[in-house]
């Protein structure tokens, strides 16, 4: 990988971080996360004003925020950007709100016990599978411990140093190289970004053409 390609690809990793942050995955539980990709949520600031959802999936999109507070969150989300591009809710969605703040429904909490820092470490992985995707870098690899010249490390940056470069340049900031392989390493972090990654592809995939975005 020459300094350009290397560029670009920083570059991209930064504006997929970004991405993730916009969608308030930053702060966020599971169940939102979740949600966002099993209703097919669709929103980049720069292509619409507001989060779209496939007009089939609003009413069942809001049966579950009565059920949940992640995906009422999600909701809540939602209805603050179409109002803040001046456009109304959908109908069901509307209903929600009102119900909610007329105190007709509550809804519930996942409880405590929710791990810190999950929203960060979710976008963090799935970064380093994007880099991972989009080249033939290693995950992550250990530089030789010498100045000799013919011991010195000579093989180009790994996914976990280009991640690295590319959060400094996000809200997230500067996190330590050794952080993002112990995020990378853990068992149970892979199994979750394995399910998640599966809820992105498949979402991504779920797109017709003739699907009404509202």
């Amino acid at each position: 990988m020459d300094a350009v390609d290397e560029r670009n690809i920083i570059d991209k990793t930064v504006d997929a971080i970004n991405r993730d942050i916009e969608h308030k995955f930053l702060n966020s539980r599971p169940g939102y996360v979740t949600a966002w990709y099993k209703y097919g949520v669709r929103y980049r600031s720069g292509d619409h004003p507001f989060p779209k959802v496939p007009a089939e999936k609003i009413d069942e999109l809001c049966a579950e925020a009565r059920r949940s507070e992640d995906v009422f969150r999600l909701v809540k989300f939602i209805v603050a950007k179409r109002m803040e591009a001046g456009a109304l809710p959908p109908p069901s969605m509307s209903r929600l709100v009102q119900d909610f703040l007329c105190e007709d429904f509550e809804p519930v909490g996942p409880g405590s016990g929710r791990r810190s820092n999950w929203g960060r470490d979710i976008i963090i992985l799935m970064a380093m599978k994007e880099v991972l995707r989009a080249s033939d870098l290693k995950a992550t690899h250990r530089r030789v411990l010498s100045h000799h010249p013919d011991r010195m490390r000579k093989t180009e940056k790994s996914a976990s140093e280009i991640v690295q470069i590319a959060l400094e340049r996000t809200e997230i900031g500067k996190l330590d190289i050794h952080r993002i392989h112990k995020i990378w390493g853990s068992k149970l972090k892979q199994k979750e970004l394995n399910y998640y990654w599966g809820l992105m592809v498949q979402s991504e995939f779920d797109d017709e053409p003739d699907t009404e975005l509202i």
